[in-house]
């Protein structure tokens, strides 16, 4: 049964295909939501542009890769405090 959706910051379309796969193996049934790039990250998270219909609730995981375009994962990392279902006061 699905917990919830997985956001997945990857640029390399190889890499994905590997997570995918990995995750397919693993039987996790959460559905995957790839953003290429950094602020198409934010962009899922706070559902604008492309993301306005991603999935409902808040991802119960975010992987990041470290180098991606337009914003790094360091620099993903940085503003997820700014976004209300990633502040961190919610924990």
């Amino acid at each position: 049964m699905p917990h919830g959706w997985i956001l997945l910051g990857e640029d390399d379309t190889d890499d994905v295909l590997f997570i995918k796969r990995a995750f397919e193996t693993a039987e996790v049934e959460d559905q995957l939501v790839v953003a290429p790039n950094g602020q198409e990250v934010l962009d899922c998270l706070n559902r604008e542009g492309r993301f306005q219909d991603r999935p409902s609730g808040e991802p119960s995981v975010i992987i990041l890769d470290h180098r991606m375009p337009i914003l790094n994962g360091l620099a993903v990392l940085a503003k997820l405090k700014n976004i209300p279902c990633t502040s961190t006061s919610r924990l």
